[in-house]
């Protein structure tokens, strides 16, 4: 026996569907965010672009003082060259993974002051990498040569 569909009850099935994807997928944004939102998610990022071997994206998740240094040096090798080739910063390093680098087990935050954080990168036999991040224009970037902070 077929039975008659309802159209006020198809029309509220129909409008109740939409709003869950609606919500699980705002959820899913949510939870995902920018990666460069929290400092653990800058060092993951600054991570996974290395060893996707993506200078492009390493670049990009440099703090301000790391990229004035690599800048300057890229400047004084073109200097140093006669000016004849002009050396730009992503010339002056190449990211690759090495044989003998390791799959972090654990990205966590150890301080942080709002403005600038040490994120700890935990991997096997219990190797333990402090990285340095800084907030810039609202995202946080890795900072791989630093001044000390004043205290």
């Amino acid at each position: 026996m077929v039975k008659a569909i309802n159209p006020r009850r198809a029309a509220s099935a129909v409008a109740t569907l939409v709003a869950v994807v609606t919500l699980a997928w705002a959820v899913r944004l949510r939870g995902c965010g920018d990666p460069d939102s929290t400092p653990e998610g800058a060092v993951r990022a600054f991570v996974a672009a290395a060893r996707a071997e993506d200078k492009v994206a390493v670049w990009e998740l440099l703090g301000p003082e790391t990229r004035r240094m690599i800048t300057s040096a890229a400047a004084a090798a073109t200097d140093k060259i006669g000016g004849a080739q002009r050396v730009a910063p992503l010339d002056l390093f190449d990211v690759m993974t090495s044989a003998r680098s390791y799959t972090p087990g654990e990205i966590m935050l150890q301080e942080s002051d709002g403005q600038s954080a040490t994120v700890d990168v935990l991997g096997p036999e219990g190797r333990r990498d402090a990285v340095r991040v800084v907030l810039a224009s609202g995202r946080w970037r890795v900072e791989l040569w630093s001044r000390p902070r004043a205290r």
